[in-house]
């Protein structure tokens, strides 16, 4: 968004510098714009930043609490259900940890999250909040699989990969669907600048405007960075609806120990605490095979969530408690291990 906002701030900078070139042209709305789109974009940048600096994060022995100045949020230790880890992109030892506790559907439903933002080995604050303060192979973070990060006396008893298939290029989701649409939109729109903007181009010219003077110079600064922009913008969307699920399904995994659940997906990392788990449920999936969703409870709740079972595969912000295009024998052995070895 910053970098978007930025872009905006730049084309019309650009175009108000052509516009007082030109002469007889009010510039004022575009410097207002200009500066506006400016602003925005550092408080797009620094906001997030400095709210995240400003906060302090407590475990005690019963909860972990959220805390930035006068503003507090605590979620129980025993009420969580699962924490998803989002490792930084440049260091694999530094992250952030979502921890969510499971709650009701139906007239109780509401979700309630807590995150904490840029600690150092999300993983080890992760073990001291579910109280397994030993664990094995500490060294390492993102860059270093689950299974080397795993508990003392904690063992793997099932492990899968999702089933490959050309139909995951596909966009058949309705999000896919639309991402796509709009990325191609950006493509159509940019061709259409460029075939506008060289069209205006040589108008200029032939008019005799200088290729060298400032307002042709900022024209076409501002027609490049337009087209530049629409180009980023577009092959963005058309990654995430085409090009990103085929790539994170190659980076993803299913582990299953004896006291929790792991689901690795690129950067992300999902874990489940096995007591938490007290159904699966699985359909047909939208691009092959069986989608296995784990129906999660906790303690004083009154129904259990679905976690997005009954709901679109991918209607949901963030990475969920669900399994994508498995066999069905891998369901079956999935199934087996959790309830008929629940506990052990």
């Amino acid at each position: 968004m910053a970098w978007l906002l930025a872009g905006m701030s730049a084309i019309a900078t650009l175009l108000a510098v052509a516009g007082s070139q030109a002469g007889h042209v009010a510039t004022g709305k575009l410097i207002l714009f200009a500066a506006w789109t400016a602003t925005f974009t550092l408080l797009v940048r620094a906001v997030p930043v400095l709210w995240a600096q400003a906060a302090r994060y407590t475990v005690t022995d019963r909860h972990v609490i959220w805390q930035s100045g006068q503003l507090k949020r605590t979620v129980q230790r025993a009420g969580i259900s699962f924490a998803r880890i989002t490792w930084h992109r440049r260091n694999p030892e530094v992250g952030d940890l979502d921890l969510v506790r499971a709650v009701p559907t139906g007239a109780m439903h509401r979700r309630l999250t807590l995150t904490l933002q840029g600690v150092a080995a999300p993983h080890r604050v992760w073990a001291i909040v579910r109280g397994a303060q030993t664990m094995t192979g500490q060294e390492g973070g993102g860059n270093v699989p689950p299974e080397q990060r795993m508990d003392e006396g904690e063992a793997v008893r099932w492990a899968a990969r999702p089933k490959r298939s050309w139909l995951a290029v596909l966009p058949l989701s309705t999000r896919r669907t639309l991402t796509t649409a709009l990325g191609a939109l950006c493509g159509m729109v940019g061709v259409r600048t460029v075939l506008v903007g060289v069209s205006m181009m040589g108008r200029l010219l032939d008019a005799g405007i200088a290729p060298w003077s400032l307002g042709f110079l900022s024209l076409l600064g501002a027609i490049g960075l337009t087209v530049v922009l629409l180009g980023a913008l577009g092959g963005w969307m058309l990654h995430a609806g085409i090009t990103r699920k085929p790539w994170l399904d190659a980076k993803t995994r299913y582990v299953l120990t004896n006291q929790r659940f792991i689901l690795e997906r690129g950067r992300q990392e999902l874990h489940v605490t096995r007591s938490a788990i007290v159904d699966l449920v699985d359909r047909k999936g939208l691009y092959g095979g069986r989608d296995a969703y784990l129906i999660l409870d906790g303690p004083q709740a009154r129904a259990v969530s679905a976690q997005g079972a009954f709901g679109p595969g991918e209607g949901v912000r963030g990475f969920r408690p669900m399994l994508q295009a498995l066999d069905v024998e891998q369901v079956q052995a999935l199934r087996e291990e959790l309830f008929d070895k629940k506990g052990v």
